[in-house]
């Protein structure tokens, strides 16, 4: 008989947290039918053996809600992909961030122990920082489909599209695109960000800084158009530690390469000059790398379609671990 017991996938908001890592995980272990996604909880539950996954916060709600039901829940999951149980790695994030994470994680991790709650991780660095949690990493899915052409451009676009809690890199990239536009005044730059980095940005020509968006028009967005360039810089220490590689599923869902810090996690699927480039953090070997794949678009071609092949690698390598580790672990 189909296994019908229900699960809730507790989320604050539509995010890609969700998108990139529970459901795949749901869809390919056949249980996305019985799931529901909510943020709020319900008043009963009409089935027992039910199966919590909450996707990064929890509220008091929440808490009070397996509190009372507990005798009914079978199983408890909590999925983090930020450092999110560590107040020394927030230090540089923005105040109203800090206080976020701190209400609705941080002040929950005993409270996770103490149900007896299962974790899943997104990267090594969390699995080894955390390992007294018995984590399993759970490998982030490419949910795009790239979109391969050989269209000649009018015109090169770089972007970078980071969160705000990449404040600093967006800042640090300044410099260089100072530099790139004098080197090619028809260059395109766009980024995203907040009012700090259009003040800083706002006096050069063709730099278009974009207000955040939210994730489900992010999507949307990103597939509007062919890209080019992605910049990737990752400063660093403390909260970025423990991101993973999920920007560069973006950069080639839009048809781009993308340009990468050493010494971040990209090093993990990056090969230099095979499908992108990896350069230390100084500013001249960004401005080089950028200059390279500006002049050379068969050069770019060549790595983009390298990019296509490792995303489907890194897909297929998903799958196998949903498969051989993941299930054992939900079931």
């Amino acid at each position: 008989m189909k296994d019908k017991r229900p699960i809730f996938i507790i989320e604050e908001k539509r995010n890609p947290s969700t998108d990139y890592y529970i459901i795949p995980l749901l869809k390919h272990l056949g249980y996305y039918e019985r799931s529901f996604f909510i943020n709020s909880p319900p008043k009963e539950i009409k089935h027992a053996n039910l199966i919590l996954i909450f996707v990064r916060y929890i509220t008091r709600d929440w808490v009070n809600f397996v509190e009372k039901n507990r005798n009914k829940i079978k199983k408890i999951i909590y999925f983090f992909d930020d450092d999110l149980f560590d107040m020394k790695a927030w230090k540089g994030l923005p105040l109203r961030y800090i206080k976020k994470l701190f209400l609705k994680a941080y002040r929950w991790k005993k409270w996770l122990i103490n149900i007896k709650s299962e974790f899943f991780v997104s990267t090594e660095y969390l699995a080894k920082k955390y390992a007294y949690l018995d984590p399993s990493i759970l490998p982030p899915y490419p949910i795009f489909e790239p979109v391969v052409s050989e269209e000649k451009a009018n015109t090169l676009s770089l972007f970078y599209f980071g969160t705000d809690s990449h404040l600093q890199e967006k800042l640090w990239l300044y410099d260089i695109i100072e530099e790139i536009m004098n080197y090619n005044r028809e260059i395109v730059f766009e980024i995203i960000g907040g009012s700090k980095v259009y003040r800083r940005f706002k006096n050069l020509k063709n730099v278009i800084v974009l207000h955040p968006i939210a994730w489900d028009a992010y999507k949307n967005f990103l597939l509007t158009k062919k890209r080019h360039i992605a910049l990737v810089p990752f400063l660093n220490g403390g909260f970025r530690s423990a991101k993973s590689y999920i920007k560069f599923f973006e950069i080639v869902a839009c048809g781009a390469v993308g340009i990468y810090s050493k010494n971040s996690p990209y090093e993990e699927i990056i090969k230099d000059r095979k499908n992108g480039i990896l350069v230390p953090n100084e500013k001249a070997h960004w401005i080089e790398a950028i200059k390279i794949l500006i002049d050379d678009e068969g050069f770019r071609h060549k790595l983009f379609l390298n990019s296509v092949d490792k995303l489907n690698f890194l897909r297929k390598s998903a799958e196998k671990v949903y498969l051989e580790i993941i299930k054992r672990r939900m079931d």
